[in-house]
């Protein structure tokens, strides 16, 4: 039944082949069924010529109606065909439509999402500001716990690389370090309360320096914390100093081994009793020391300043036997190195600074300067000693 069923469908979708194929037959047919009614019989003999002149006639008939047939199909699928490519075509349009209608909708949103995006931009901006005016106002809080929030929340905002308030707070923070801070000999020293608060926004300062590093926008004159009075500042983590300027500051007894000093510009500053142990200063660092009695520079490497040292400014410095500072500038002086074993802080003599370097692998402990050349060494007992301890 399925081969019989796909048959007549096949019959019924290419009519023209099946009048091609029954033709023939149907011609053969009609032969045969006239010759057996004798028509081209002529007294008992078959007349073939009448035969083929009957199969030409009806073959030019089945020709031109087959001919009729064809013509007939023909344009019935012209126009089928014509049909289906105006549907084709409504159908692209609508297609085209749809797109169009897709592409302004995403331009709507895109351009509704940037607008979004600039407002959301703008809120968070005007929130931050109003931050910022806050812990402005807070820094002239009566209260200590207000201005070291203040402090805090101002170090956060600075070092925040996608808002703009790097330069407001290093001039607000500059400001008040200064102001609040002055090392001036007359005036009482601060209370532990108020050095907090300068220790704190010094910190916060290189905290911010530190995070705009490599950022050419950021790249800005030096710091002016002129008269800043860090005496007694202390930390545990190494620090990194940049773009740092101050003018007769005080830094005595401050303890800062292993910290690294960039761009930073120290001029007649006190750094009495100060650690500054293993630190590093790069250039352009420049160095003025009024006053580095008792300051430990062990192993501090000042070879990257080149001349920006005056050679006697550290002669009063202490530094261990065994760990002496490095890259002086040619010519300085230095006093005996204290013997980092014995630990009461007495400076060892020439004899026993002599017999230190004579032993085996001792010379490397011998200072030197940029150059390779040994450092003069002043002697408590020398009697040509211009800077007596």
């Amino acid at each position: 039944m399925d081969i019989i069923k796909r048959i007549l469908a096949w019959c019924g979708e290419n009519p023209l082949m099946v009048f091609a194929f029954l033709a023939p037959a149907l011609i053969a047919l009609s032969v045969i069924i006239l010759m057996w009614m004798g028509v081209f019989d002529d007294c008992g003999d078959i007349q073939w010529g009448q035969v083929r002149d009957y199969v030409h006639t009806v073959s030019y008939l089945f020709a031109i109606i087959g001919v009729g047939l064809g013509l007939h199909y023909a344009s019935q699928r012209t126009g089928a065909m014509l049909r289906g490519n105006e549907l084709t075509a409504q159908n692209n349009e609508l297609t085209a439509q749809n797109i169009a209608a897709a592409l302004k909708s995403n331009d709507l949103a895109h351009t509704s999402n940037e607008l979004t995006a600039q407002s959301n931009k703008f809120n968070a901006q005007k929130a931050q500001s109003d931050i910022f005016n806050e812990a402005q106002k807070s820094l002239q809080s009566q209260s200590i716990e207000a201005r070291l929030a203040g402090i805090k929340t101002i170090e956060q905002l600075g070092c925040d690389k996608n808002c703009s308030f790097y330069e407001q707070a290093i001039s607000l923070l500059s400001s008040f370090l200064v102001t609040n801070e002055k090392s001036d000999p007359l005036l009482p020293r601060q209370g532990p309360d108020s050095r907090k608060e300068v220790f704190a926004g010094f910190l916060a300062i290189c905290a911010i320096e530190n995070a705009h590093v490599g950022n050419s926008k950021y790249l800005v004159d030096r710091i002016n914390l002129d008269t800043i009075n860090l005496s007694g500042f202390q930390i545990r983590s190494r620090l990194i100093v940049r773009n740092i300027q101050s003018n007769y500051g005080d830094f005595s007894e401050v303890k800062m081994p292993q910290a690294e000093f960039h761009n930073v510009q120290l001029l007649h500053v006190n750094i009495n009793s100060a650690d500054l142990s293993n630190t590093k200063f790069f250039h352009p660092c420049s160095l003025r020391f009024d006053n580095a009695a008792g300051a430990d520079i062990s192993g501090a490497d000042f070879s990257d300043l080149y001349k920006n040292i005056r050679i006697h400014d550290l002669t009063n410095a202490n530094y261990r036997h065994d760990n002496p500072p490095k890259g002086l500038p040619q010519g300085s002086w230095l006093g005996a190195p204290f013997d980092s074993q014995s630990g009461n802080g007495i400076r060892l003599t020439e004899e026993k600074v002599d017999e230190f370097w004579g032993k085996l692998d001792n010379d490397k402990y011998r200072p030197r300067d940029q150059d390779n050349n040994p450092i003069k060494i002043i002697y408590a007992d020398d009697p040509d000693d211009p800077f007596p301890f």
